[in-house]
């Protein structure tokens, strides 16, 4: 007998189905950083792993259920470079981030349990929380008018009621496709909403984009953060993102908040790591000459997507057909299509996807894969090429334009 906890024969989405039938087509949900002709990676890991010392560290195999020492100090750097106290013996390091949820769903919950999330957001938490026999309560970002998304957590205990069990609640900053940041209020909100409705939750933050907040918001983001490291919490983050290289597999766990917390989880969650001993040596190895190398391999990743954000920014401005949702950070950012929405040829934001790819060989991702809410809502990302970019976003509004005349 198979496992019941999750079901992977379900229907095939017809827009994932329709995308597997074209070859070629203008990828509008690109989210690999090695896939999108940015190539400056590759003379710096050539000059990395063809070292000296780092063959010399590799040659042997000393395994520690936190992670080599040498990476965890580098990591510590990084986060003493962004004002956030940090030890080598809060750190746990994963092979991805996907695995560092696993360790804390474990900790921190028995199968059955609830965790909470924030929604909109990645629908891989769905399934990570199925594979652990786990629950998620939702709890919902707020929209006002035309801007962008914020952390309303003062709205969030009407929405738990009856879910008062949530056993740790998860936050992505900046989230994930919705691009908000947290501020140093929405910190101080969120943690009085943990104690008073919430209480004995732990709270979970996945970092991964937080080296990638636009202009003006870097200044508010990065206070935020500091005032949610002052207070008990998991911070997640890892290479996938922070230097563009997913295939590295290396991620981390990071304890924040008074020793006597931390001292209390550190000893289950060291037996649960070095049960599984999965970040890799060589990968580990690699950590500080890779950070010394960070703004090499983010500035090529920051300027893409600054160039990409300013087109749609520009695009958007004062049209009535398409509207830009405002975002802080990340590598993705909401589109509504209004067009889409009017006159006689009205559909769904899945019906327009799978017309555009095949009519124009440009591929949409709609809003509701991560349970968006909006109408015509669409998640674009911010990596393609810019000519790319820009030539599939003209295809696109000629598509729009004759589309509303049908």
């Amino acid at each position: 007998m198979l496992t019941t906890r999750f079901s992977w024969q379900g229907e095939k989405n017809r827009l994932i189905a329709a995308r597997e039938t074209v070859k070629e087509f203008i990828d509008f949900s690109e989210s690999n950083p090695t896939a999108i002709g940015l190539d400056g990676s590759a003379e710096i890991l050539r000059e990395i792993f063809s070292g000296a010392e780092f063959f010399r560290q590799i040659s042997r195999y000393q395994p520690h259920a936190q992670g080599m020492l040498s990476a965890r100090e580098a990591i510590c750097s990084y986060y003493c470079e962004q004002g956030i106290t940090m030890f080598p013996e809060d750190l746990f390091l994963t092979s991805s981030t996907s695995e560092a949820y696993s360790y804390l769903f474990k900790l921190l919950s028995d199968p059955g349990d609830r965790i909470g999330v924030v929604r909109p957001g990645y629908p891989l938490f769905d399934m990570l929380a199925q594979l652990e026999g786990l629950h998620l309560g939702e709890l919902p970002l707020a929209r006002y008018g035309n801007k962008g998304f914020c952390f309303d957590s003062s709205a969030w205990p009407r929405e738990i009621e009856g879910e008062r069990d949530l056993r740790a609640l998860l936050v992505v900053n900046p989230n994930n496709p919705t691009g908000n940041s947290l501020s140093v209020s929405e910190v101080q909100n969120l943690r009085r909403f943990c104690q008073v409705s919430i209480p004995g939750s732990e709270l979970i933050v996945d970092e991964v984009f937080i080296d990638y907040i636009h202009e003006p918001w870097r200044q508010s983001a990065a206070l935020g953060r500091i005032e949610l490291s002052q207070g008990n919490a998991f911070f997640l983050n890892g290479f996938s993102k922070m230097v563009g290289l997913p295939q590295l597999k290396l991620s981390w766990i990071a304890l924040t908040g008074d020793e006597t917390w931390k001292n209390k989880v550190r000893e289950p969650l060291s037996f649960i790591a070095d049960t599984y001993l999965s970040a890799s040596m060589p990968a580990m190895a690699a950590v500080p000459e890779l950070l010394q190398h960070r703004w090499e391999l983010q500035d090529p990743l920051q300027e893409r997507i600054a160039q990409n954000l300013s087109f749609l920014n520009k695009l958007t401005f004062n049209n009535h057909d398409l509207e830009l949702v405002e975002t802080h950070g990340g590598w993705n950012v909401i589109v509504i299509l209004h067009t889409i929405k009017q006159g006689q040829q009205e559909c769904d934001e899945e019906g327009f996807s799978i017309w555009l790819l095949r009519e124009k060989k440009i591929f949409l991702m709609p809003g509701y894969f991560f349970d968006i809410g909006i109408d015509a809502s669409f998640v674009v990302s911010l990596l393609p090429d810019p000519a790319l970019f820009q030539r599939g976003w003209a295809e696109i509004v000629a598509a729009l334009e004759s589309f509303g005349r049908l």
